[in-house]
Order: C-alpha cells, then structure tokens, then sequence
C-alpha cells in the first residue's frame, strides 16, 4: 500500500515539474511565477468558498441579464 502511494506522489511530482519546465522555457522565469502565484491564489480562494459554502447566487442575479419584454 505504501509503495503506490509513493509511486503516485512520484507521478504528480513529476507532472508537475514537466510543466513548469515547460512554462519555463516557454514563457520565462518571472511569468511562471507569477502564474504559480495567482494559480495558488484561486486555489486558495476556491477551498475558502468551499469551506464556508458562499453561496453567489445573489450575484449571480445581479450580473444575469432579465429579459425584459
């Protein structure tokens, strides 16, 4: 049981670095971690939203368009 669990955390590891490898390369050093940084953020801001079940449905009211024949 241990075994695949380190073999998982070895892929996601590994995921993960390919990617930022990528972005890396691709887009540079500063843009990678500046999308790490805002990808932490929303992370961050969806299990706040999650943990506090805020509901947005007032919101969602506000910005919808009524039809208004």
């Amino acid at each position: 049981m241990m075994q695949r669990q380190k073999t998982k955390n070895m892929l996601i590891g590994g995921g993960v670095g390919f990617v930022l490898a990528i972005l890396i390369v691709t887009v540079g050093l500063l843009n990678t971690i500046f999308i790490a940084i805002v990808t932490l953020i929303a992370a961050g801001l969806g299990y706040l939203v999650e943990k506090y079940e805020i509901d947005f449905s007032r919101i969602s009211e506000l910005v919808t368009r009524k039809n208004q024949r």
